[in-house]
């Protein structure tokens, strides 16, 4: 299918979700990526923290299974790679990018707001039954 040929209004608006959604979860992705061991220290006390703590490890490491789910071929996983970095690619091929990792990263709530809200209730809902 071409990536401007819609079957409805509706088509068009989901793959529209779709695309800002993707486009939120890989902004994310792509600053947490570059953020530095758990060790690190920031001598800077204004600074805002770089430090990969485990809430980023768990949403790095749940982005990259939702992707390697459904991009299936390994040149697929390379091509998202490439437009994470920011990265020029093939128009289809993005187009198919984001439409497939798209509804998955919003089926599994990977958007930073909508995944902080619910790995924190989890955290509360763990501590508490280990209380």
């Amino acid at each position: 299918m071409s990536e401007n040929v819609f079957r409805s209004a509706r088509h068009l608006e989901r793959t529209q979700q779709n695309k800002r959604y993707f486009e939120k979860v890989i902004k994310a992705y792509a600053e947490f990526r570059e953020f530095q061991p758990v060790v690190a220290i920031d001598y800077d006390p204004l600074a805002r923290s770089k430090k990969l703590h485990p809430a980023i490890i768990h949403f790095l490491a749940d982005v990259d299974m939702a992707t390697k789910r459904v991009l299936k071929k390994r040149e697929l996983f390379r091509q998202w790679e490439l437009l994470v970095a920011g990265e020029e690619i093939k128009p289809s091929i993005a187009a198919e990018i984001i439409s497939k990792c798209g509804r998955i990263y919003k089926n599994r709530g990977l958007a930073p707001l909508d995944y902080w809200r619910s790995f924190n209730a989890d955290s509360a809902a763990a501590a508490g039954a280990a209380a």
